[in-house]
């Protein structure tokens, strides 16, 4: 049996050092939703690449995947949250 919500729950520090970081010197009204829509993507992003796994590459592959699609989906989103705003003023 495979826990596709594990494959989460090991990302959670990261996610954590990362929202400290993308929130500093920004109001909350800016990061807060930046961060609430980046970690639901994740999430959706880790269960979804965990539901697409074959385990005939191994028993670990589903989780290995999710994990992998879920930071891929959170840096991509905290980096679209980021270059957003950057390009909205020019």
């Amino acid at each position: 049996m495979t826990l596709p919500w594990l494959s989460f729950l090991i990302q959670v520090p990261t996610f954590a050092v990362l929202v400290w970081l993308f929130a500093r010197r920004r109001p909350r009204r800016v990061w807060l939703p930046a961060c609430a829509g980046a970690l639901l993507l994740s999430l959706a992003a880790t269960l979804a690449g965990h539901a697409a796994a074959s385990a005939s590459h191994g028993p670990m592959w589903p989780q290995v995947l999710a994990a992998l699609a879920g930071y891929g989906t959170f840096l991509a989103a905290l980096g679209l949250a980021w270059w957003l705003p950057l390009r909205i003023r020019r």
